[in-house]
């Protein structure tokens, strides 16, 4: 599954405002990295599945993934790369879901982070974004707070309040 968002977003990502919208921080990048750590347990291959993510992170950025020579480097290479990717947020959460979804196609039996598991580091960081698959929405338009006022006392409410003493609300 391809996560979809306005593409205005791909060539700059929306300003930051009650939330961070525009990129992610040094800890949201270690959870993710952390979450891949994971995913690249459950194979015999841990290079194979650093080089998957490095691949959907560098589409993100714009460059070209080259194969590192061991997984060290992969490693190394892929931390760099998701750094970059951070920069636009809507990129980096995509290029993170979209991995984890062609993985999933790819590898049934193995459990993957999915879009639950995505938001709730979001939520925890306060970014601006929620996944709701097929797309990435912005939480300011989710969390639109409408306000509504207090409704005012009617004259009976009065009335009954300010007891029945006889005297008329007119007078």
């Amino acid at each position: 599954m391809v996560l979809k968002f306005n593409g205005a977003w791909r060539f700059s990502p929306p300003e930051d405002g009650r939330f961070v919208n525009k990129s992610l921080p040094t800890s949201v990048i270690e959870e993710f990295q952390a979450m891949i750590s994971k995913v690249a347990t459950q194979g015999d291959y841990r290079q194979g599945v650093l080089e998957h993510f490095k691949r959907h992170f560098c589409s993100a950025t714009g460059t070209t993934h080259v194969r590192s020579s061991d997984e060290s480097w992969a490693e190394t290479d892929l931390k760099r790369i998701m750094h970059n990717a951070a920069d636009n947020a809507p990129l980096f959460i995509e290029a993170f879901f979209d991995a984890c979804s062609n993985l999933r196609n790819r590898s049934p039996e193995w459990f993957l982070p999915d879009h639950e598991m995505i938001n709730k580091v979001l939520s925890n960081h306060r970014i601006g974004y929620e996944v709701q698959p097929p797309n990435l929405v912005m939480r300011e338009q989710i969390d639109q707070v409408i306000s509504v006022s207090e409704r005012p006392i009617t004259l009976a409410e009065q009335a009954i309040e300010g007891g029945c003493s006889g005297n008329s609300l007119a007078s």
